[in-house]
């Protein structure tokens, strides 16, 4: 539910469908897969107040949401240019 939340937040909403604690992450306090909509967060964040689980979830959606981003500048930078 709080991934939903966070999800419906941004202007072109990210799809979640399932939110798994793992504890086989070692370097990372979460992921999230676009092509299956599963974040994946480290299984300490269960143990931390709610708005760090919410900080993260929030980071890897917007990491994704970045990404799609990138791809965009160079063409809108081209088609603008004279």
């Amino acid at each position: 539910v709080l991934a939903q939340r966070v999800a419906a937040r941004f202007p072109t909403p990210p799809r979640v469908t399932d939110v798994r604690f793992v504890t086989t992450q070692r370097a990372r306090w979460g992921s999230y897969s676009p092509r299956t909509g599963i974040i994946r967060l480290h299984a300490a964040l269960r143990q931390l107040p709610p708005w760090v689980l919410e900080a993260v979830v929030a980071h890897e959606l917007a990491l994704r949401v970045a990404h799609a981003l990138r791809g965009l500048v160079p063409r809108f930078v081209d088609a603008t240019r004279p």
